[in-house]
């Protein structure tokens, strides 16, 4: 079964009249404005991230474990992803995996400082 017409023309139309390629730069600049916002957090934590992307990485010390981070935050109401989830390769990152793209960029900066305490909190 392939693909009906009127998709297809849809699609074709909107790759062809530019709107793809806006929408796809849209994307990228909030990005990037949402990773600088999320590098400006003093969050205390080594972040990892490229410029243009929704999520960041953020590093944790070494006695304290991203499952069980990501227990307490989920706790306290902070939804984040193990980046160990996301490995492609043999190494697992010792890191959470937040994502800056859900909240308003207005309420970010504090979101991303939000978990600080409760990571901080989990004795070594």
């Amino acid at each position: 079964m392939g693909t009906p017409g009127l998709v297809t023309a849809l699609a074709t139309r909107r790759l062809s009249d530019g709107t793809v390629t806006r929408l796809e730069r849209g994307r990228r600049a909030d990005a990037a404005a949402r990773q600088d916002i999320a590098r400006a957090a003093p969050t205390g934590l080594d972040v990892t991230a490229h410029p243009a992307s929704y999520t960041v990485r953020p590093g944790l010390e070494p006695h304290r474990w991203p499952d069980h981070v990501a227990a307490a935050l989920a706790e306290e109401g902070v939804l984040v992803s193990t980046a160990d989830a996301f490995a492609t390769g043999p190494h697992r990152p010792r890191a959470l995996r937040p994502v800056p793209a859900t909240p308003p960029p207005d309420e970010l900066r504090d979101a991303l400082h939000r978990p600080r305490g409760t990571i901080e909190a989990i004795p070594p």
